[in-house]
């Protein structure tokens, strides 16, 4: 047996020989899973201290905004201010304005194909431009179908009032 008395490096120093002696001994798959074991212990302790010490940070922002907000309300309340009183110390401005006549003017209203005549017109399925027949056919039913796809097009009356 070893003697435990003296500096820590000595025991640091056999403990660590009889780890590699064993380390050395053992198959390759051991090997490999305890390099595995202690990667994972190393990664995980640092996530751990990295989480500890966001929430410490949290936890000590939180703590100084909550003492800011005392001493703020504190010191409104010894200088005999509320919020109220402040509020109304302020000077508004207010600023007569004549009345104007309304004057309503009745609305033109007119119908509109969003597809007009000249214009290409592509099936909003497949992406294929319409041939007159279809173009023809959509502007006098208000719908046609698409020859590549089958998808129905519409055109859509929208209203503009001017």
């Amino acid at each position: 047996m070893i003697n435990l008395e003296g500096d820590g490096f000595e025991w640091f120093n056999y403990y660590w020989t009889e780890f590699i002696e064993w380390f050395l001994a053992a198959p390759l798959i051991a090997q490999i899973l305890v390099i595995i074991g202690i990667v994972t212990i190393i990664v995980l302790t640092i996530v751990l201290v990295y989480y500890i010490a966001k929430g410490i940070c949290l936890l000590l922002t939180y703590i100084g905004k909550g003492i800011y907000k005392l001493f703020k309300a504190l010191s409104t309340a010894v200088e005999g201010k509320t919020e109220e009183k402040e509020q109304s110390q302020q000077i508004h401005y207010v600023q007569a304005v004549e009345p104007r006549p309304v004057v309503q003017k009745t609305p033109q209203i007119t119908k509109t194909n969003t597809n007009a005549l000249g214009k290409a017109h592509f099936c909003t399925e497949c992406g294929v431009k319409f041939p007159e027949k279809v173009m023809s056919s959509l502007d006098s039913r208000g719908f046609a179908f698409c020859q590549q796809c089958g998808s129905k097009s519409e055109i859509n009356q929208v209203q503009i009032s001017i």
